[in-house]
């Protein structure tokens, strides 16, 4: 059936239009003629006779010829099951993957036909298993030599899987365009193999089926969805035309799940085949579409205009009936279905054309949006798709482009800076920039490709040009490090090069010095006394460049020209001795650190962290992610907050109430219970204690106790006297040196705070006299309204958060002034819940609880003197606190939240840190965690906590019945010895099949992680899955609260 063959068996009568080429119509009687040979008289090639003979086209001639012998092919079908599976894997576009259970591009999908500039055209052909989709596709495709595997009429098994495709043409003013055709899989039928297709192993029964489950929604769901977002025409094709009301049905049941994705510019035009008509039952195809979309039997076919620009019914005959010959088969086609699917085509064309939206329609962006499409259904199979959110997408990602050019350029600095000064033996300039330059080209097609894979954008040509046009960029920058080449000899025997670069170059310069004799400055210079200093020698002259321009976009041109798909190896020995990696992410060169590697302290994206599979991506050390970043990469993990109020001195009552908490808890540390902790002035210094110390929360109250007095070290008489008398905050009741001396002490010295989990202390910068909120933080912060430092030691955040105004003098970091974070912020609970809700945008919250310093309802507050001011600026803490917890209450509930801080007998100053005062402080504190209102949320609070250790993961439905694993989120191997024994005995070996409470649970074991299955049959939509742990803290108060991330909504996680 190749067409060449076709056309060398075929008579023709020699001649040819000189100007245009040939251009050949066909006689039955004579063979191919050509234009010169009118329709009326031809020449005929044998006996030079001028004939009357009637002709056609040469395509329909063709076509037709194609027709009856695809026929007679399908009708003898002997092709071997290696012939078959060779031509069903050159033509397939997309299939569902073996290995991953997803969507995956195949062979096809490089070798469209379609040039990349080609305005974007597709005809998809759809229908059960046997109605002749393959006998319809394959003269549209015949020209290029590819058509469909042979099916069989009436079968219940596809021949072919997924999606298939083939290349068609038709003329659209003068021109030949190219489309696509696609060939799905049938519905009803299914292509499972029977052998591993990479080991070619036979398949197991169970595997087989469960490749088949995996599968199924794909194929039922997300092709069909795929296919009417992209295609221009949908072929539906059935058998007969006997049970419209059944079609009918079918085809609006189809459209619904097909259409249900929305925002798509234009809807596509349906042509509905029914095939295998018998000849007596033939139409016209206005007469048959008028039948069908007659709405009088009821079953209402105009519902289907909603999903389609035009509908269109066609009658084809069944080419076995006797009363039919191949060549009126052929006829029929020819001169009815291909004829509306090219008018339907050329139609796409011209509104594609004329469309005045941004919307893609070449080739290359369309597909490359289709890829798009294909990861969100790779990540749920039933996502209802939004074409206008694709689209600002795909140009999101096209952006992220040039903010890696920030990145390429601070990568190249860093190595340059590193060779400059941290390596031993010393290299030239010259060696510095090469070796930096080296660095960074080994590292370009993996950023390159792996910014591909991670935002699920397809490789072309428009990201290749747009990734240059930014290498460009990058290049500029870099060539500005190229060093001067020129060389001096000050003396015969001594011989200097110039060591300024391209974009400091005013004269030569050397790093090499001369002794120069100079006149001192002042009185010693009238006698003429000299000294002599080193002087570097320097001489005038223009900047000779060493190399020539970087030129990285030739070099990237060079390395990408034949890569068309993503596929490449994490980089191997990433050297990082030496080179600090706060600024950029070492491990993928696209983003910046979010966390800290432990135990190596390597700063990585959140990307790095899930995708090296709890190996540190820049030293392959193992990384344990219950230490705060686990929760990132779990979206079924509930995050739990603890906010911690300032006081001063009184941060001995919160001191008192986490030790009470850690009873509860087995004295297991009490952050390792909490996501996130966030502190102001005294309530910051435990949260950084807590977070990023081993002291446990006995020795933090002995310390609050016994250090008071050190802390708050006075000043001087003058300076007080002076601070009253001018109203001056720099003149302050307490020295800052003690105060940081007892924070260096419980905290350790020159700690970099990024290297703990995540933990903020709330801070304001009065740089400009703003008095702005602001967080030092050990993560980088994403709330817009209040700026994050994320780059100081652990002393500097608790000296920036307890800088209190009249109390102690600002704290400058890099520059800027810094005062107690209490002034905007004294409980920092709703910091913490919106920092929370930035960090975990998609995942709930399972408890935040808020510790305070106590509260005095009189409202004469006792101020010293020298407070004045600060009264000013904040009015009243101690009341301001319960007001911050009230207006946050109602976007919490009793499930989630808890509020602890005792109602003080009396007014304690924040500074009071005499005996009498931490005596009574502690008295109230005993008192308070003794009352039956402290022990009922403690108790409540620790059970919520321990129930919160457990999450599920890995759910799944099948056959109504959710199948799911719960997990422990508290990993032993981040604990001391001593905490390890008590977490294995105290919680671990208390876990039974009873544990875990659920409407129609059931377990397979009681051992972590417990596979479980919960019978959805008696449950209603839409689904709540709440399961509930009944592990008891110490109190042995009964436990009935919801595990982390519960109650949820199964759609949350699952498809429907």
């Amino acid at each position: 059936m190749n067409i060449n063959s076709i056309l060398s068996n075929l008579e023709h009568c020699g001649h040819y239009d000189k100007d245009n080429g040939p251009i050949y119509k066909f006689c039955n009687k004579c063979g191919i003629v050509c234009e010169d040979c009118n329709n009326k008289y031809h020449v005929h090639n044998k006996n030079k006779m001028f004939l009357k003979h009637p002709v056609e086209k040469l395509e329909d001639h063709l076509k037709s010829i194609f027709i009856c012998s695809f026929l007679e092919f399908e009708k003898n079908n002997k092709l071997l099951p290696n012939q078959l599976t060779e031509m069903e894997e050159n033509s397939k576009l997309l299939s569902v993957s073996w290995e991953e259970k997803k969507i995956s591009t195949d062979n096809k999908w490089f070798n469209t036909g379609l040039n990349e500039d080609d305005v974007f055209l597709m005809v998809s052909f759809i229908g059960p298993t046997g109605t002749g989709k393959s006998t319809l596709i394959s003269p549209l495709s015949y020209m290029t030599g590819e058509y469909p595997i042979p099916g069989n009429q009436g079968s219940t098994v596809s021949t072919s899987s997924d999606i298939s495709s083939y290349t068609g043409t038709l003329q659209i003013e003068g021109k030949n365009i190219n489309y696509l055709i696609t060939d799905s899989e049938g519905i009803g039928g299914s292509v499972i193999p029977l052998k591993h297709p990479i080991t070619n192993q036979k398949l197991e029964k169970n595997e087989l089926e469960e490749f088949g489950r995996n599968r199924e929604i794909f194929v039922k769901i997300s092709y069909p969805r795929l296919l009417y977002m992209f295609s221009d025409v949908v072929v539906y094709t059935f058998v007969g035309v006997n049970q419209k009301g059944t079609i009918t049905e079918q085809l609006k049941e189809i459209s619904k799940i097909s259409a249900s994705s929305t925002n798509k510019t234009t809807k596509p035009h349906l042509i509905i085949v029914f095939n295998l008509v018998a000849k007596a039952g033939l139409k016209e195809v206005s007469e048959s579409t008028k039948d069908f979309m007659d709405d009088s039997f009821g079953n209402k076919p105009s519902e289907l205009n909603d999903f389609y620009k035009s509908i269109t019914v066609v009658y084809i005959p069944n080419a076995k009936d006797n009363d039919i010959t191949k060549k009126q088969f052929s006829d029929v086609l020819i001169t009815s279905l291909y004829p509306i699917i090219n008018e339907k085509l050329s139609e796409s064309y011209s509104d594609k054309m004329n469309l005045k939206t941004r919307i893609p329609i070449t080739r290359e962006r369309v597909m490359s949006m289709m890829y798009l499409a294909i990861g969100k259904f790779n990540d749920n199979p039933n996502v209802l798709l939004d074409m206008h959110k694709l689209q600002a997408e795909m140009e999101e990602n096209d952006k992220q482009i040039e903010t890696i050019v920030g990145y390429l350029t601070g990568y190249f600095k860093a190595y340059h800076n590193h060779y400059s000064s941290s390596v031993t033996p010393k290299f030239t300039l010259a060696q510095v920039y090469e070796k930096s330059l080296d660095k960074l080209k080994s590292r370009i097609l993996e950023v390159f490709l792996r910014h591909h894979k991670r935002t699920n954008t397809q490789i072309s040509k428009h990201t290749k040009e747009l990734f240059s046009d930014h290498l460009k960029q990058v290049s500029e920058e870099i060539d500005k490090y190229i060093p001067c080449s020129c060389k001096h000899q000050p003396t015969t025997d001594k011989t200097i090069g110039c060591v300024n670069f391209k974009d400091s170059h005013q004269k030569h310069q050397s790093s090499e010095t001369y002794p120069l004799k100079k006149k001192l400055n002042g009185f010693l210079g009238l006698f003429g006394i000299t000294e002599t200093i080193e002087q570097n020698y320097d001489w005038f002259g223009d900047y000779m460049p060493e190399f020539e321009s970087s030129n990285l976009v030739e070099y990237f041109n060079s390395i990408t020209k034949d890569v068309k798909e993503i596929s490449f190896k994490e980089p191997e020995n990433i050297e990082y001795k030496g080179i600090k990696t706060d600024k950029i992410c070492f491990g993928c060169l696209l983003g910046v650190p979010e966390s800290t590697c432990t135990p190596c302290g390597h700063q990585l994206c959140n990307h790095c962290i899930k995708e090296g599979l709890n190996k540190c991506k820049i030293c392959q050390c193992i990384q344990n992610l219950a230490d705060g970043t686990l929760i990132d990469f779990t979206p079924t993990l509930g995050y739990r907050v603890l906010s911690l109020d300032g006081g001063g001195i009184r941060g001995i009552i919160e001191c008192y109430i986490l030790k009470e908490l850690s009873k509860q808890l087995f004295g297991l540390p009490v952050n390792k219970f909490f996501d996130l902790i966030v502190g102001t002035s005294t309530g910051g210094l435990v949260a950084l204690a807590l977070t990023t110390t081993n002291i446990t929360v006995d020795e933090l109250t002995e310390k609050f106790c016994t250090k008071g007095k050190d802390i708050f070290k006075k000043t001087s008489f003058f300076s007080r006297f002076s601070g009253v008398l001018f109203q001056n905050f720099k003149y302050t009741q307490f020295q800052r040196t003690p105060k940081k001396e007892v924070f260096t002490e419980i905290l350790g010295s020159g700690k970099p705070l990024h290297l703990s989990p995540k933990v903020a202390v709330t801070s304001v910068c009065n740089s400009d006299g703003s008095n702005k909120a602001c967080l030092f933080a050990s993560y980088r912060g994403k709330d817009p309204n209040i700026n994050t430092i994320h780059d100081s030691t652990t002393v500097d955040a608790a000296e920036g958060t307890s800088a209190a105004p009249t109390y102690f003098p600002p704290f400058i970091f890099q520059g800027k002034e810094y005062l107690d974070g209490g002034i905007h912020n004294n409980n920092p609970c709703k910091v913490a819940y919106n920092q929370a809700l930035t960090l975990w945008p998609n995942q709930k919250l399972d408890i935040i609880a808020s510790l305070g310093t106590g509260h005095y309802t009189n409202n004469k507050h006792k101020r010293s003197e020298n407070l004045k001011n600060f009264a000013s600026m904040v009015i009243n803490i101690l009341t301001e606190c319960e007001s911050t917890w009230t207006d946050l209450s109602p976007s919490l509930n009793t499930q989630n939240s808890i509020r602890l801080t005792p109602l003080l007998d009396e007014d304690i100053d924040l500074a009071a840190v005499d005996d009498a005062s931490v005596t009574k402080l502690v008295t109230a504190s005993e008192k308070y965690i003794k009352s039956e209102q402290a022990q009922n949320g403690i108790k409540f609070l620790g059970n919520r906590l321990i129930s919160t250790l457990f999450y599920v993961d890995k759910l799944k439905e099948l056959n109504n019945k959710l199948h799911g694993k719960i997990y422990c989120r508290l990993k032993p191997e981040s604990l001391d010895e001593a905490s390890k024994n008590l977490f294995q005995t105290k919680i671990i070996d208390k876990i039974d099949l009873n544990t875990f409470q659920h409407p129609g649970i059931n377990y397979t074991t009681n051992q972590l992680p417990i596979e479980f299955t919960i019978d959805l049959t008696n449950l209603k939509s839409p689904f709540i899955i709440d399961i509930k742990c009944a592990l008891q803290s110490d109190n042995k108060t009964e436990n009935n609260t919801s595990i982390s991330g519960c109650p949820f909504e199964l759609s949350h996680y699952l498809p429907n």
